[in-house]
């Protein structure tokens, strides 16, 4: 449907970003005849079998929308909405929506941060791989350097767990990085301060 009412506020569910608790409304399945008249036009003369499965939500009962309202209208890409604000039909509880989002939004972090290790332990042999290839064809004089070579990939996937790591305690404890940082460079004045005054007292 083009548009429907919840009160006063008329929602264009057209281009909508999300949905959620979606049903199967139509799951339609039959032979493709040669020249059948009653399929569309696109499948006339095929062969075989066709499937047409249709996933949507009724506008009957409760629905929730989460949207930005302008003139009375909840619709995608609204004047007053240049960054693009969630726009979001269910028939889930709120609660229950927010678990949906929650879960969603672990599942998004979790595949940047195994992105984010793939990408570095990948460049680090990139940018070392000249250094170990090296050390891998010295290794086959019987010097022993290939250990080395070996090494390196293991170095390479903790060093990369380590930066991951250390983004994201960085990025999800922000301010307490900052306080403590705060706090080191304190204590480091502190002490120098207190060198500095012994120092003194003791040229006095």
């Amino acid at each position: 449907m083009d548009s429907f009412k919840i009160g006063q506020i008329t929602v264009r569910p057209k281009n909508c970003s999300k949905f959620y608790g979606t049903e199967t409304l139509l799951d339609w399945q039959k032979r493709k005849l040669s020249g059948a008249r009653d399929l569309p036009p696109k499948t006339e003369g095929r062969t075989g079998r066709i499937r047409y499965k249709v996933d949507g939500l009724t506008a009957t009962g409760d629905l929730l929308v989460v949207g930005v309202i302008q003139g009375g209208t909840v619709a995608q890409g609204m004047d007053e909405d240049p960054m693009g604000s969630p726009f979001i039909i269910t028939k889930q509880t709120e609660e229950k929506l927010v678990e949906t989002l929650h879960m969603e939004e672990e599942a998004a972090k979790w595949i940047l941060r195994i992105l984010s290790f793939v990408m570095l332990f990948v460049g680090f042999i990139g940018i070392f791989n000249p250094i170990v290839s090296a050390l891998e064809k010295i290794g086959e004089f019987g010097c022993g350097l290939d250990i080395f070579a070996k090494l390196f990939y293991l170095v390479d996937a903790l060093l990369s767990l380590f930066i991951v790591v250390v983004a994201v305690v960085f990025i999800n404890y922000f301010w307490i990085v900052i306080f403590l940082v705060f706090l080191l460079f304190v204590a480091i004045g502190f002490a120098a301060h207190k060198a500095l005054s012994k120092r003194k007292a003791k040229k006095g």
